[in-house]
């Protein structure tokens, strides 16, 4: 599977995270909506097998990655300029390109300097209507306004584009274009109906990346939010997320509620002893009382990285 990169040019703030398996679940909307249910089933099944079609990563603001977690090693500090500088090492989330693949290639976090996620919030406020008399006012109506936290790339940041990455058979990147050509003309995520997660592509063609052409490999970084498979490696250094998921398309009937999953953040870096694989990870099943036949991809896209000892 090859290593590719999309870019998206957002047209109005997104309402839903960019998580990889928000954005799968999007997807597979897109496809249930041009195949019958068996066909859409079978379609489904390709991606719990040892060759999806494709994978895709978290969205990312331009030329941002997430930092590896591997372990920063500290030295005493002797000025506040040095404790300052170790400091901000540790706790940055993101690289630019050029210092994460350095860090790829076994360049010590320390020797490299963080950045900002390139993201910024709006708060957008809307109207809850009173069911009864069908507005928003007037004397013992319950409908109201309310807020909610929108986010958009910021352009000064990173040129106005988000970063989507993918490993995909050329089959199923023709697929995965197609798919979001579509889902471009409806929307991503939360209160798409009014204007919001409107976004197009940027260029016609993903960049083929030429990443995986590392010597000495031992272990990955993960660009995506990852639910590891029983045969996983376990070396390694992660953050996790608890993430309380909806079913989308009015799915599941008065039930649209998921169960709680656990994912490992965009980052978490493992061991693997020798080159790793293009992808790792597993889809979830069983999340969705209302609606059992859904899951959840918990696949990642797996970069490779030198771990030291």
């Amino acid at each position: 599977m090859k290593l590719y990169r999309i870019r998206l040019a957002q047209r109005s703030p997104f309402g839903s995270a960019g998580h990889s398996d928000t954005l799968f679940g999007q997807l597979c909307w897109q496809q249930r909506f041009r195949s019958t249910e068996s066909e859409f089933k079978e379609w489904l099944l390709r991606f719990d097998t040892k060759e999806p079609p494709f994978v895709v990563s978290d969205l990312f603001a331009g030329g941002r990655l997430p930092k590896p977690m591997i372990r920063v090693p500290f030295e005493k500090a002797t000025h506040k300029a040095d404790y300052a500088k170790q400091k901000a090492a540790k706790q940055a989330r993101y690289l630019n390109e050029t210092d994460f693949h350095a860090v790829c290639a076994g360049t010590p976090l320390t020797e490299v300097t963080g950045v900002s996620d390139g993201i910024a919030s709006d708060e957008r406020w809307q109207a809850r209507l009173d069911r009864a008399n069908g507005s928003t006012g007037g004397d013992g109506s319950s409908g109201q306004l309310f807020p909610t936290i929108t986010w958009h790339v910021e352009a000064r940041e990173s040129s106005g584009f988000l970063d989507l990455y993918v490993r995909a058979t050329e089959q199923g990147l023709a697929e995965l274009l197609s798919l979001l050509r579509d889902l471009s003309r409806i929307g991503y995520g939360r209160d798409k109906g009014v204007g919001v997660g409107q976004f197009e592509l940027a260029t016609e063609h993903p960049q083929e990346l030429d990443w995986d052409n590392l010597d000495h490999a031992n272990g990955f970084v993960s660009l995506s939010s990852f639910v590891p498979a029983a045969d996983d490696p376990t070396d390694g250094r992660w953050r996790l997320r608890v993430k309380y998921g909806r079913l989308g398309e009015n799915a599941g009937g008065d039930n649209p509620f998921k169960k709680p999953l656990i994912q490992l953040e965009a980052g978490a870096t493992f061991k693997t002893g020798s080159r790793p694989s293009p992808f790792y990870g597993r889809m979830v099943k069983e999340l969705a009382p209302g609606f059992p036949e859904a899951v959840q991809c918990g696949l990642t896209v797996a970069v490779p990285i030198i771990l030291r000892e």
